[in-house]
């Protein structure tokens, strides 16, 4: 760190021991943060936080191996206040932090330095005891665990886990509203940290790392809480996954500076260099998280500062679900918790769900379109069932084999994802598919005129004259908002 910015850290520092905050000192350090970097450094931050870029390195069993060989004998060398819970734990006749699932989790979020997973393994075992106690080391710490204070703090949805991932598969944590800062420090922690160990099952997520949105209602006042600053920097540095971007959205006003100096000086060095500020109205800001491949329709509030429950609710019925799953298997010596449900489809999957726009940009839904697009002029042409039923199975091929993805399907009745395995089935929804992609196509060729043509009428009630716009493929109301019909978006956003 250069002498400039310890002195801006020293004078932030002071001022949270004072309970008060320089917002100034906060913003230049913030700012000066980027520049201790190479260029190098830079450039690759820049990318993963874009999601150009995933810092993860490449595995093989080989490497993995290795790794854990590598963090074993450092987890015996390496001495830190936090060990202590780690080593209680070898003293009990069950826990998990000695199983391998669980301490890849932790090379996967430092990108496989060793010294540094360590640190973070150890500092999460810690966490997990100080804020659940001894069954935090004999087992995964569960959504039951929670008290009932706990819970209510949940279910205010001020912190959630969206359902879906960003187009580059990247988890996304929301913190929004007014934080839930009614409830009690300790148990806002709790919750955040249930969140985090809960995202970290899915193997994408540990290797992709979680995108964080902080979102507070405009008027929302905080005042400066030094244990909050030490709580969540400790936090922080001990999840079990990787921050890979953080985005703060605020208002413009003095307030919001406040909240954001709060946050970041709670948030771990490596947070820090991820920050991204957006200011301005709701629209200004959704627009620009658009910018950086976030979906913002399920964002949990909404512009009148109402939250969004309904995915919360239903992504707190799967966890009880799955966890009753996972202690099944680990009732078996050295079972990995294996999940049959699908909580959130991969990067590379293809969604089949009705009545729900998200999933249209789903980058597997987007991929697997081109696929059907690139290949549909053959699938025209072919002169038998049998050609188009092999060129069906190209596609099928270049999704399960190619990409390593996964056709599936909603159950509604359920509440979550389940794979389809069952060829005929996946055969039989592939071109039900292209059927309908094809009505699509001769839909848009029976509308089209030419570019520079439009329809002009008047209202017989005398209401303002209307127009078709076929350059935009848009219906205009002069009166008011554009809006696009489902038989006219254009091609890039056409339904599944």
């Amino acid at each position: 760190m250069t002498s400039a910015s310890s002195r801006e850290s020293h004078s932030a520092t002071n001022c949270q021991m004072e309970n008060d905050i320089d917002v100034d000192a906060v913003d230049r350090m913030l700012s000066g943060l980027m520049n201790q970097m190479s260029f190098e450094e830079r450039n690759a931050m820049q990318e993963e936080i874009h999601g150009v870029k995933n810092l993860c390195p490449d595995e093989t069993p080989d490497k993995i191996q290795m790794a854990l060989k590598e963090l074993s004998h450092e987890l015996v060398r390496i001495s830190i206040p936090e060990k202590a819970a780690f080593n209680e734990a070898q003293t009990l006749p069950t826990t998990y932090v000695n199983q391998e699932w669980f301490q890849l989790r932790f090379l996967r979020a430092e990108v496989y330095d060793i010294t540094k997973a360590a640190k973070r393994l150890l500092r999460f075992v810690d966490l997990v005891k100080t804020y659940f106690g001894m069954v935090g080391l004999q087992r995964p710490i569960q959504l039951s665990d929670l008290s009932v204070l706990e819970r209510k703090c949940l279910v205010t949805g001020c912190h959630q886990l969206l359902p879906y991932r960003d187009r580059s598969g990247r988890r996304i944590f929301a913190a929004v509203g007014n934080f839930a800062v009614d409830f009690p420090l300790e148990a806002r922690m709790k919750v955040v940290l249930y969140i985090m160990w809960a995202a970290s099952d899915d193997i994408e997520t540990q290797r992709r790392g979680i995108l964080v949105i902080i979102w507070p209602n405009p008027d929302l006042v905080i005042i400066p809480d030094y244990n909050l600053h030490v709580a969540g920097r400790k936090c922080v540095d001990g999840y079990p996954l990787r921050g890979c971007a953080l985005h703060m959205c605020f208002a413009e006003n003095f307030a919001s500076r406040m909240i954001k100096a709060q946050i970041g000086l709670a948030m771990s060095e490596q947070m820090q260099q991820r920050l991204k500020i957006h200011l301005g109205t709701r629209t200004e800001i959704e627009y620009s998280l658009q910018s950086f491949g976030i979906y913002v329709d399920q964002i949990p509030v909404t512009e009148s500062g109402k939250m969004k429950l309904q995915n919360l609710h239903q992504w707190m019925k799967v966890r009880k679900v799955l966890e009753k799953q996972q202690l099944t298997s680990l009732s078996h010596p050295g079972g990995e918790p294996r999940q049959s449900i699908i909580e959130c489809p991969g990067l590379q999957d293809v969604i089949f769900r009705s009545g729900n726009k998200v999933y249209m940009f789903h980058p597997g839904n987007l991929l697997f379109r081109n696929l059907v697009e690139a290949n549909f002029e053959e699938h025209e042409n072919a002169q038998t069932q049998s050609e188009k039923a092999d060129i069906t199975r190209r596609v099928i091929k270049d999704i399960l084999v190619e990409r390593r993805g996964r056709f599936v399907v909603w159950d509604k009745g359920a509440g979550w994802y389940t794979e389809l395995t069952n060829e005929s089935q996946i055969r039989e929804k592939v071109a039900v598919y292209i059927r309908e992609f094809k009505k699509r196509i001769r839909a848009m060729e029976n509308r089209q005129v030419s570019e520079s043509s439009t329809e002009k009428f008047q209202l017989q009630n005398g209401n303002k004259r209307r127009r078709f716009s076929q350059d935009n493929n848009i219906f205009v109301a002069r009166s008011g908002r554009g809006q696009a019909t489902p038989d006219v978006l254009p091609k890039n956003h056409w339904p599944r």
